[in-house]
């Protein structure tokens, strides 16, 4: 035992006498320059190696929105060369799998950042044209792989990015690609509400679909009558309406869940059915449109309630904006069911993101809810 300490002792004289002759090898005066070269360009290897990571993450990230920049390029013979038009363009990479609610964000926001830099929107087709009004047809001249193009996008969820506003101050003189979610209503709104929400009118067999919901959604209560209807401009009912969003399925996936998504409880919705009571909402029609329906009977007991159930989500969308009052889910889909309406009263789950969690740390609630909106848990 002692042997093996000593041969160690030895082992470690021998690599401390090595270290110290290599530091005074380098540090000596012959080998001082080279010593310092050495570490500079160490240095620079480490930072070029960090920086092509990120762009290389960065690349792939913007891939997901149909921005490609490995495949960087100037603007093809088989696309209008938009560098001779006096206008300057901006446009988004829509994100090909994300849902309707989505997808409103992001054609609102575009809409405002346009506005806002003086700039003409475009846009290819989305599933927005199928069912919607838009004022901005489905072009395809434009280059979003442009390597001219300012790229400008927004990798958090729910944050308005007060920078958009002056993309041409930074950018002057170049057409843009946008890219990412733009979940905030400060992208638009107030200043372009009326145009949005013009844009956003539905187009007329969604409409049939939604009155014809509501009309029997009214016969089923004891009394129901007919007049002009605000929105369509055909009917509208005497009774009041009282449209609930209940949306859980997907959102109870183990992994939204454990990356902070929530869905509303059911003392929630009590809590925003007595807070209509007391505003002497009463003898209403309930309006459930929901992905659960089996949760919805299990845990609503109202009178004159009406579940919607395997609708095109358009339809469930179209069908509770025409409501008098709202409460809603969670979710994009969920506000502009909100924003689409002319809803005296619209009640929002305060509790979501979950408090705490990697989704919340993405998102500050006051740029996603309207101010004017009632927040309840």
């Amino acid at each position: 035992m002692a042997g093996h300490r000593q041969t160690q002792h030895r082992c470690k004289s021998r690599i401390r006498a090595g270290l110290l002759t290599v530091q005074r090898v380098l540090l000596s005066p012959r080998y001082r320059t080279w010593t310092w070269t050495l570490l500079l360009c160490l240095a620079l290897l480490l930072f070029l190696l960090v920086c092509n990571i990120r762009t290389f993450i960065y690349v792939i990230r913007l891939q997901e929105w149909s921005i490609y920049r490995f495949a960087c390029w100037p603007s093809t013979s088989q696309r209008v060369d938009v560098t001779s038009s006096p206008d300057l363009f901006i446009s988004h990479g829509f994100h090909p799998t994300v849902g309707i609610g989505n997808l409103l964000f992001m054609y609102a926001s575009l809409w405002g950042i346009a506005r806002k830099n003086g700039l003409t929107p475009t846009i290819s087709h989305i599933k927005l044209h199928d069912f919607m009004e838009l004022e901005l047809a489905p072009e395809s001249f434009f280059d979003l792989n442009d390597c001219g193009n300012f790229v400008f996008g927004m990798e958090t969820c729910c944050i308005y990015d007060a920078s958009s506003e002056f993309i041409t101050s930074v950018a002057p003189g170049r057409n843009v690609s946008l890219w990412g979610y733009f979940q905030s209503w400060k992208y638009f709104h107030p200043e372009y509400q009326f145009a949005i929400r013009d844009q956003f009118r539905f187009k007329p067999n969604v409409v049939t679909q939604a009155n014809a919901i509501i009309d029997k959604a009214i016969a089923g209560s004891p009394t129901f009558e007919l007049k002009t209807d605000y929105r369509s401009g055909n009917r509208s009912r005497s009774r009041t309406l009282v449209g609930i969003h209940i949306r859980r399925g997907d959102i109870l996936i183990p992994e939204r869940v454990t990356f902070g998504h929530t869905v509303p409880t059911k003392a929630y919705y009590s809590h925003a059915l007595d807070y209509l009571r007391a505003k002497q909402v009463v003898d209403a029609v309930y309006i459930v449109c929901t992905n659960d329906a089996e949760w919805a009977r299990a845990n609503l007991q109202l009178p004159n309630m009406y579940l919607v159930e395997d609708q095109q989500p358009e339809v469930d969308l179209a069908v509770l904006s025409m409501t008098d009052h709202l409460v809603l889910s969670t979710g994009t889909f969920s506000f502009f069911i909100g924003y689409l309406s002319d809803a005296q009263t619209v009640i929002y789950y305060s509790r979501w993101p979950e408090p705490g969690s990697e989704f919340a740390a993405m998102t500050n609630l006051p740029d996603f809810w309207l101010p004017e909106w009632i927040a309840l848990e």
